[in-house]
């Protein structure tokens, strides 16, 4: 249930950073793990926004920090470009005095609570078939990932600690397509392609194996309705895919990604791994799960952003970089934005 909060001050929300004079890339980047590894305050409202200053040409970064439970990928996009503009002179929107909502009360809360029991358990006596299916879809679910290939031993699969660091790749967006489709595929096997190319220099430069290996990838699926990408909320289900890293051609590296894209779509569920997570959320058990697990190496998103320039008061958005959370054992994440 989403409320206002009855004491929001937008000082506790958006602060000013000031960075060396002259910052570049890399000041911006060691700034946003300092910012980003914190918890964020779980009695108010679950985001942050950063004003970067003192960077070379007089410019400003914006760092946005938002907890996955109030918007997954497409959705924080959404939200976020609620506070852009699509002309560099457009108007202010009118201002207005914003008051917060009623809270629920007890009462209020208990009703509610029973009122949605209620409904499920109408929906299940009345519609035993359809629900008996849809609990054998979480069982199954969860079968598939328990009895599923296991991830193979690496160095780099221990417990997320402190001291994050972020690298940043720019690539041109209609190569990178272009190369996909030469290969069959599309942008997100091409993203798979790069990921496992790196992981393969990693393991070896470490001097770890790689022939016949295949690392377990997990993949975000959105399972959004295109209506309103704006819906608060996580609404991303999970699938894990089996990425080689045994080949040194990266196009053969590719070939195999779009082979394993391909059959993972015909095969697999969107939601593999979601439904443990969740039974064992339900449980408390989702944390030690996740700090020993041993489904998953490495996490691949691939998030759309906006298609044509974009302002911010007045003053155009040069680039833009996505950062991803870190949990459990999996310190190693890939995002292309």
């Amino acid at each position: 249930m989403w409320i206002d909060d009855r004491e929001f001050s937008i000082g506790r929300h958006v602060h000013v950073r000031a960075l060396p004079a002259g910052a570049d890339l890399s000041d911006i980047l060691e700034t946003a793990a300092e910012l980003l590894e914190p918890l964020l305050d779980r009695a108010h409202p679950l985001w942050e926004l950063w004003f970067l200053t003192g960077l070379a040409g007089s410019r400003v970064a914006l760092l946005f920090k938002l907890h996955h439970a109030v918007a997954d990928g497409l959705a924080a996009v959404a939200l976020v470009s609620a506070l852009f503009d699509f002309e560099p002179g457009a108007p202010e929107p009118p201002s207005a005095q914003w008051l917060p909502g009623p809270w629920p009360s007890d009462r209020e809360l208990f009703a509610d609570v029973w009122r949605r029991r209620s409904v499920s358990l109408r929906a299940a006596v009345g519609h035993p078939v359809r629900s008996l299916r849809g609990l054998w879809s979480v069982l199954a679910d969860a079968l598939v990932t328990i009895h599923g290939p296991r991830a193979p031993r690496t160095s780099f699969n221990q417990p997320v600690r402190a001291g994050r660091r972020y690298r940043v790749l720019n690539l041109e967006l209609e190569t990178v397509r272009s190369v996909a489709h030469a290969h069959g595929g599309k942008i997100n096997d091409a993203v798979l392609g790069i990921v496992a190319s790196a992981m393969r220099d990693l393991l070896r430069s470490r001097g770890e194996p790689v022939e016949g290996v295949f690392l377990q990838v997990a993949v975000p699926v959105g399972q959004r309705a295109a209506s309103d990408p704006r819906e608060l909320g996580n609404a991303a289900g999970m699938m894990r895919l089996p990425v080689a890293v045994g080949d040194a051609d990266p196009g053969r590296l590719l070939d195999l990604a779009v082979a394993a894209t391909g059959k993972a779509k015909r095969t697999l569920h969107t939601n593999q791994a979601t439904g443990l997570i969740a039974s064992l959320g339900i449980l408390g058990l989702a944390r030690p799960f996740i700090a020993h697990q041993n489904l998953v190496n490495l996490f691949v998103s691939n998030v759309p952003g906006p298609t044509r320039p974009i302002y911010v008061l007045g003053s155009k958005v040069l680039d833009a970089f996505p950062f991803t959370v870190l949990a459990g054992n999996v310190p190693v994440s890939f995002v292309a934005f």
